[in-house]
């Protein structure tokens, strides 16, 4: 258990490490424009985070095809979910009126 508690907390710490490296800077840009300093006079500002740099040259991915594809999909699988329970349905019937006809009653 205890060295459990102890890869998590590496885990954690490296999770932590890698976030900083992400957004170095970004803390500071937020102070800097909550106290009015002009951005553009900083010199610790000037270059832009890796964070920055990545979610302003990556195109976001187009999601709109992928949706419609699902949304398609739901509503065919909601149709043969429905022709399912009517098939189950005739079938309780069908295996109803033969334990009926086995057993005299029917």
């Amino acid at each position: 258990m205890d060295m459990r508690v102890v890869a998590v907390r590496a885990t954690q710490a490296e999770l932590h490490t890698e976030i900083e490296r992400l957004s170095a800077g970004t803390v500071q840009l937020f102070w800097m424009r909550l106290i009015g300093e002009r951005i553009s006079n900083a010199p610790q500002t000037r270059h832009k985070t890796e964070l920055q740099l990545f979610l302003s040259t990556a195109d976001p991915p187009v999601l709109e095809p992928a949706i419609a594809r699902l949304s398609a999909v739901k509503k065919r699988l909601a149709t043969a979910a429905a022709t399912l329970k009517v098939v189950q349905d005739r079938l309780d019937r069908v295996q109803g009126l033969a334990v009926a006809r086995a057993f005299g009653t029917g």
